[in-house]
């Protein structure tokens, strides 16, 4: 199946892979931790972010555009200074 890998900008680390078909797509990414329960809420933010990205990308938004990117980098700090 065909598809479309998308790397966003100030994220190297964040890999969107899009089916063309439409049926959906992946996410890879190092941003969250290996699991403890310590870190438990901070991984739990991280999943949300990550399916977010996917969702969008999978809808046709531009996750490579400044806004959206701001908007990550912004939304990856709250996780940070609230977990």
């Amino acid at each position: 199946m065909e598809n479309i890998t998308i790397t966003l900008p100030n994220f190297p680390q964040i890999e969107i892979n899009i089916l063309l078909d439409g049926s959906g797509g992946t996410i890879n990414s190092n941003l969250a931790d290996e699991p403890t329960e310590d870190n438990e809420l901070f991984n739990a933010g991280i999943d949300a972010m990550e399916s977010l990205i996917l969702a969008y990308a999978v809808a046709g938004g531009d996750v490579t555009s400044v806004m959206f990117v701001e908007a990550i980098e912004t939304a990856l700090d709250a996780v940070i200074n609230h977990s």
